[in-house]
């Protein structure tokens, strides 16, 4: 009987851009939410899990139904590791999905106008070895449980 395998690749058409903040998560999602007129909203964290150690890193989201684009800021720096190692010097790493043009000078100067943001850098994800941290379910997992037979006595 011939053996059939199935090779999947992960889908890395996103841009990622890493900012440099050293406020809290929260602050820096309300004020990307206030100056960019955003609607990031928290979601549950993303578990990165290595051979070491587990690492829970935080998840904002908002998908643009006007631009058709869906935007995460993730926070790249927890205790216990990093979301993308190679890029250590970012607190944080902006995935913008569903891009239909290029990251234009316009919004990077925008970004970087954002308070309590340091620093802005467009990031090339195909560089990057890590890029898989990037590919996450967020749904809950749910679990169905048989319901219990009902019985009716007569």
């Amino acid at each position: 009987m011939p053996v059939y395998t199935l090779d999947i690749e992960d889908d890395y058409s996103f841009d990622l851009i890493g900012i440099s903040s050293h406020v809290h998560d929260y602050r820096l999602a309300w004020a990307l939410n206030k100056h960019m007129d955003w609607k990031l909203i928290r979601q549950s964290d993303v578990e990165i899990k290595s051979a070491r150690q587990v690492s829970n890193h935080s998840l904002f989201e908002f998908d643009h139904e006007l631009e058709m684009i869906f935007i995460a800021l993730l926070n790249n720096k927890s205790d216990k590791g990093s979301l993308l190692p190679e890029l250590q010097q970012f607190d944080y790493v902006l995935k913008i999905e569903n891009l239909q043009h290029e990251l234009t000078d316009d919004f990077l100067k925008q970004l970087r106008k954002t308070p309590y943001i340091q620093t802005v850098m467009i990031v090339d994800a195909e560089k990057i070895k890590s890029r898989q941290n990037l590919i996450y379910n967020n749904a809950p997992e749910t679990t169905v449980k048989p319901s219990k037979p009902r019985y009716t006595f007569i």
